[in-house]
């Protein structure tokens, strides 16, 4: 199964969106309206699959270098 997420710099700060039905179940579980990079990363051990939706291009460089662990192939 996959869950899509979206992620945004808000002021600075990356916050993961749940973009689905079951993503967004993860989130209510951790009574967030976003996902964790803790979170996630037991998401994605689960044997989910993470699918990034659209991000914004001045966003994706601001990634934060954690992000960058869960997806290597975010930035070249």
């Amino acid at each position: 199964m996959k869950i899509e997420i979206q992620i945004k710099n808000v002021y600075g700060n990356e916050l993961i969106y749940p973009m689905c039905k079951i993503g967004k179940a993860f989130a209510d579980i951790a009574k967030t309206k976003t996902l964790s990079i803790q979170v996630l990363q037991t998401i994605a051990d689960m044997g989910f699959d993470i699918e990034i939706g659209s991000i914004k291009e001045k966003d994706l460089l601001k990634i934060d270098k954690s992000l960058k662990n869960i997806f290597p192939d975010l930035i070249d």
